[in-house]
């Protein structure tokens, strides 16, 4: 994850991210996008406290920022994660590659 994060980081921003004017949340949509690179097709692992612990930023505002990605169609939630199964929330970025 820290090796996605660092690319997301040091690469330009997706166009996707363009939309948004929070710098930290335009970094999770990098980061989106270098994890479905990473994933090619298939749809990828991201844990809420994942996010919040890679961006610095508190459980509830990750959580609040996926949300937000899903519902402006940056992101498709392909399965929701719960504590019951221990898995995380699998996602498909819908920006620019």
């Amino acid at each position: 994850m820290a090796a996605m994060l660092e690319a997301a980081m040091t690469t330009e921003l997706p166009e996707a991210a363009l939309d948004y004017e929070q710098p930290t949340l335009c970094l999770l949509i990098g980061l989106c996008r270098e994890l479905q690179r990473a994933a090619d097709t298939d749809p990828f692992y991201l844990a809420c406290r994942t996010a919040s612990r890679l961006l610095g930023v508190d459980l509830s505002t990750a959580n609040r920022w996926l949300y937000l990605l899903v519902q402006d169609g940056v992101l498709n939630e392909v399965t929701k994660g719960s504590k019951k199964t221990r898995q995380a929330s699998r996602y498909r970025y819908l920006g620019d590659l």
